[in-house]
């Protein structure tokens, strides 16, 4: 089934999902971010590239050194290998459709006319992301090909692999046109990229530890300083509140989906005591842990 729940591996900051073969490398999902813990998916990347397409309230879609609030009908394309991450705004809700697949799937094999000409120019590493609001030219026309995909993905009416390629080819067209439009593309600076990559790789890793400054930096091999700015620059947060905010999304997820006790929680997420984990918890949710899984237990019950 092309309709999948996409997850973050838990040892690196890939996107993955187990449904999808290299046989059709595409698949789709429609999600609300809202129902996401504490309203947003962490920071990732994965090697396929991605379409966004809302379709109901609005949602923020974080790039490094940018933060682009998209409403219902906005469209944007990220690059393969784009580090990203997605979050609610406010109490909107933020239902999204997404389409994942490897360059490969557009341009057939590495040396063809269709991925050099076509495909590598907006995949490649000097490549750009693609924000069409809605409303822009060619705006309709996307919007309708996405939601028949999504259909088509679906539904599985006969014949539905041709039928999938065939209009996410019609996709490619209308992404390629608007990539030289300089109102609608912004360049991606991957040196800071890769930096990040191993910083929030470390992180992910070893967030339960107690972790220093120092070690996040040394991972990159890079000073305290240039770490700094780096987060600063690129997330728009400090280093040590971006471990802070990622150890409390982990702790959402446990809330949720463990038997743990809070204390146990709050210990396997890095937090020295179980007071200041509380404290970080209601700073960042708005509510104490026991209220938050009380809260979610209730809601999927």
């Amino acid at each position: 089934m092309l309709i999948t729940q996409t997850n973050i591996e838990k040892k690196s900051l890939r996107e993955s999902s187990d449904s999808v073969s290299d046989r059709f490398p595409f698949r789709t999902a429609c999600t609300n971010i809202q129902d996401y813990p504490c309203h947003s998916f962490p920071w990732h990347w994965h090697e396929e590239a991605e379409l966004l397409y809302v379709v109901e309230g609005k949602l923020m879609v974080k790039i490094p050194e940018n933060e682009l609030i998209l409403s219902k009908g906005d469209i944007i394309f990220l690059p393969s290998n784009t580090l990203h991450s997605t979050q609610a705004v406010d109490d909107y809700p933020g239902v999204h459709m997404e389409y994942i697949f490897l360059p490969l799937f557009i341009g057939g094999f590495w040396n063809s006319i269709l991925m050099q000409k076509y495909v590598l120019p907006l995949v490649q590493h000097d490549s750009k992301y693609i924000f069409i609001q809605n409303g822009a030219a060619n705006s309709l026309q996307l919007q309708t090909l996405l939601t028949n995909i999504f259909s088509l993905a679906k539904d599985e009416p006969a014949h539905y692999e041709f039928h999938i390629h065939h209009q996410l080819e019609a996709v490619w067209i209308l992404l390629f046109d608007e990539a030289n439009s300089q109102a609608n593309a912004g360049l991606i600076n991957h040196a800071n990229q890769d930096r990040l990559y191993k910083m929030l790789e470390f992180i992910q890793n070893h967030y339960g530890e107690e972790i220093s400054l120092d070690d996040i930096a040394g991972a990159a091999s890079i000073s305290t300083r240039e770490c700094n700015r780096c987060f600063k620059n690129s997330l728009h947060t400090t280093t040590m509140e971006y471990l802070s905010e990622y150890r409390i999304k982990q702790a959402c997820t446990l809330l949720i989906g463990s038997g743990y006790s809070i204390t146990e929680i709050g210990q396997s997420c890095g937090f020295s005591s179980a007071s200041y984990f509380a404290k970080r918890f209601r700073e960042m949710t708005g509510v104490t842990p026991k209220e938050y899984r009380a809260q979610k237990t209730d809601l999927y019950e």
